[in-house]
Order: C-alpha cells, then sequence, then structure tokens
C-alpha cells in the first residue's frame, strides 16, 4: 500500500468519525434525550431509589451517576467504564429482553462492562454487589500494574541517562588530552618557560 492511499485512507477514517458524531448530537436534539434524562434526575423511578439506597449502606466508598446519556441510550448508573441498570418488571416483557441486549451490546462495543439488577431481588442485589467488588479489585490491580509499570520505566530513563552523561564525561576528557594544542596556549607556554629559565637563583 502506497503512502498516499494509506494517507487517503486515514483522512476518510477521520471524516467518517466526525459525520457520526455530528449524526449522534443531532438524533440527540431531535430526540431530547438530555432532556429526559434531566427528568429522570430530578425524578427517580422506585426502581432506582431502591437500589441506590442499599448501596449507600453497603459503604464502598465510590460515588455512582446517575441517568448518564451514553450514545443512543440513558444509563441508570455509571462509575468510570461501570454500568449498573436496574430492571423492574417491565423488563421481563420479550420485546423488551431484546432490547436491553441490544443496549449491552452497544455498551460493551463502547468498551463498558455492564451489570444488571433484578428490582426488588435481594439475591440479584447480592450478586451485583460482588460483581463491582470484583471490578474494582481489577482496576486497583490494573492501576497498580500501571504505576509499576511507569516508575520502572523511569529508572531505567534516568540509568541511560546517567550512563550517557558519564560517557559524555569520559569523551571530553580524552579530547583534552589526546587534542592538539592551539597557537595561544603554545606561545603562553613558551612565555612561562623563557621566564623560569630567565630568573636567576639567590645567593645564600
Amino acid at each position: 500500500m502506497s503512502k498516499r492511499s494509506r494517507r487517503e485512507r486515514n483522512i476518510q477514517k477521520g471524516l467518517n468519525k466526525k459525520r457520526s458524531k455530528e449524526a449522534l448530537r443531532t438524533w440527540q436534539k431531535e430526540r431530547g434525550i438530555h432532556d429526559f434524562a434531566e427528568k429522570l434526575r430530578e425524578k427517580m423511578p422506585a426502581s432506582e431509589v431502591w437500589f441506590l439506597e442499599l448501596f449507600k449502606n453497603e459503604g464502598i466508598g465510590i460515588y455512582l451517576n446517575n441517568n448518564i446519556v451514553i450514545g443512543y441510550y440513558i444509563a441508570d448508573y455509571v462509575y468510570k467504564n461501570l454500568i449498573i441498570e436496574i430492571d423492574d418488571p417491565t423488563h421481563d416483557n420479550p420485546e423488551q429482553k431484546l432490547k436491553d441486549c441490544k443496549k449491552d451490546d452497544y455498551y460493551t462495543s463502547k468498551g463498558y462492562k455492564v451489570i444488571r439488577v433484578k428490582a426488588w431481588d435481594q439475591t440479584s442485589y447480592n450478586n451485583a454487589i460482588k460483581q463491582i467488588k470484583s471490578y474494582l479489585n481489577n482496576e486497583y490491580k490494573k492501576k497498580k500494574e500501571k504505576e509499576f509499570i511507569q516508575r520502572t520505566k523511569n529508572k531505567r530513563l534516568q540509568d541511560k541517562k546517567r550512563k550517557q552523561g558519564k560517557s559524555i564525561f569520559t569523551k571530553k576528557k580524552q579530547q583534552q588530552r589526546t587534542r592538539e594544542l592551539t597557537d595561544y596556549e603554545k606561545r603562553r607556554l613558551d612565555y612561562i618557560y623563557k621566564k623560569k629559565s630567565m630568573i636567576q637563583p639567590t645567593e645564600i
């Protein structure tokens, strides 16, 4: 593949991304999805209130953002790349289940992890809490691994710089030893030698 064709391909990709973003924004404006999300935040459904009250008592120590717009959908609760969906009895409908599957596929394609909780079901809630805790543990491990990798990288760079600094210093010293004297330095040395020879020994 030539450089020109690759460049054209990258430009086309960028244009397609821009168009898709613009199309999404126009769709969101036409449907008024952001306004609807604000209304849901003001007056939360009973199923979401039930989950939030139980979750606060767990003392996990994370803040969940409720009714956040992600693409073409509104997520019930969001924390970083974790989405928690609360399913009330209306979600038992087969048509609604298909919609939920599409929704989950969209979220996973965008890099989110989805946890679904059945409203007013204690076993489902307990399973969700276990999944949330395991997710947080994995995130903590990933963070620590990244920090360790960064530290090792910085150490290697520092060692490299030290070695380079030492090598530059030794090179300069060698150059000073091996280099030829300039005309001014030669004249100066001659003058010093003449002066030394002119100095007569003092009589005792």
